[in-house]
């Protein structure tokens, strides 16, 4: 309860927590403790302006990996997502201008001095701005689907030197974290893993207790918030250990809750969740790509993409018409590529090949954007050649009526 009282102070009435419910956050109260609380509050102020400043920086925010995007919204609150669509943007309008100052050039157009040895100069990178075009395609559908990715020609030299540094970064995911790291090995290991449970000596009020050895931490296991329903009884986090010597690194003594305590979540315990939490871990990590190339998948069979968006949340409808866009998009280009090449008399017997395979795609992905209006998907003929690529990350679906504890 707050009584105001003069000026600007604020006067607490404090009174007993209640024995039966938990503490799920002690505070200290002591001059040290507010001390600290205000420094808190002084860097929070300073992490605000930075924050101001650095969305300035966006587009060259969204050329980093992703886990140093996700870093930065935590810290400037930069969103990501915007980040990489911003420089992809702006990527592939430059590359694209700069691959038509290029094509100018070869056709002998008149140009100006600068312009001209800007094309020459572009023409050594040819394949370079090509890759940013079709990159950067990809980049603008994954961050409308709000998963950030970086440029591979910034984020590629960038993860390479952290990782010879010796810095990583870890996904700032509740409990999965500790559970990435702790995650070594085969995955036969895991998949058949299983807890170890041995009862312990009762507590002095004649409480049940039990030991649990895993292979996991196990941090959604929380002492005082979580109840650990096993058997039948409801169990609170004693204490945990952890011996890497032993088989099962990670032990953990539960005891038997009393009746009256209230928690905020029961969790169902079963001694091989670990499988399931390495599946949870693996869909983390693979389901970043998954969507990150879901234009890709836009071309695969309607089954696919449907169980693609059961594993991992891939957005189908929207990433087949991306798909749509792209092939026509290309094969526009190209086409017209091609038509040019034929009328100045430049065209080799292999342009015929590559016209009649662009007239393939376009009338493919004319026929899709028709079914899809009508509210069907529609595999591509391209997508046979694709779906090998994907299909093995179906391998980590979850198990019926299973969720990682603290996912909603």
């Amino acid at each position: 309860m707050e009584r105001p009282s003069a000026g600007s102070r604020t006067l607490y009435h404090l009174e007993p927590w209640p024995s039966n419910h938990p503490i799920r956050a002690p505070q200290e109260l002591t001059p040290e403790a507010c001390e600290r609380a205000t420094a808190a509050y002084h860097l929070e102020l300073i992490r605000a302006r930075k924050a101001k400043r650095a969305g300035w920086l966006i587009f060259f925010v969204g050329m980093l990996p992703r886990e140093v995007q996700e870093r930065l919204e935590l810290e400037y609150g930069i969103r990501p997502a915007l980040g990489t669509m911003a420089s992809a943007a702006v990527l592939c309008s430059g590359s694209i201008a700069t691959l038509l100052l290029i094509f100018a050039r070869l056709q002998g157009f008149p140009l100006g001095r600068f312009l001209t040895a800007y094309a020459d100069v572009a023409f050594l990178f040819f394949p370079v701005f090509l890759y940013l075009v079709v990159e950067s395609l990809f980049r603008i559908n994954s961050g409308i689907g709000d998963e950030p990715i970086g440029t591979f020609l910034v984020a590629g030299p960038y993860s390479l030197i952290s990782s010879l540094l010796g810095k990583s970064s870890d996904r700032k995911t509740p409990d999965l974290v500790p559970t990435a790291r702790a995650i070594q090995g085969p995955s036969e290991k895991w998949l058949e893993a299983e807890d170890q449970i041995r009862d312990l000596p009762p507590s002095l009020d004649g409480k049940h207790r039990l030991e649990v050895r895993s292979l996991l931490p196990k941090g959604h296991w929380s002492a005082n918030i979580h109840a650990i329903d096993w058997q039948g009884r409801r169990y609170v986090l004693e204490d945990r250990t952890e011996d890497p010597s032993q088989e099962l690194p990670y032990g953990f003594k539960l005891q038997e809750a009393a009746e009256d305590v209230l928690f905020r979540d029961v969790h169902t315990y079963d001694p091989k969740e670990v499988r399931e939490v390495y599946r949870a871990q693996k869909r983390l990590s693979i389901g970043s790509l998954v969507k990150s190339f879901g234009l890709l998948w836009g071309y695969t069979d309607p089954k696919l993409q449907e169980a693609l968006a059961e594993i991992y949340g891939y957005e189908s409808w929207r990433n087949t018409r991306g798909s749509i866009r792209f092939s026509i998009f290309f094969a526009v280009l190209m086409l017209a590529v091609g038509a040019f090449r034929i009328t100045q008399d430049s065209a080799i017997p292999g342009d015929a090949l590559v016209l009649m395979f662009f007239l393939a795609v376009l009338w493919d992905a004319v026929v899709r954007s028709i079914r899809l209006r009508d509210g069907e998907l529609t595999e591509s003929f391209l997508g046979p050649a694709l779906a090998p690529l994907v299909r093995p990350a179906l391998r980590w679906r979850a198990a019926p009526h299973w969720r990682y504890p603290d996912e909603g």
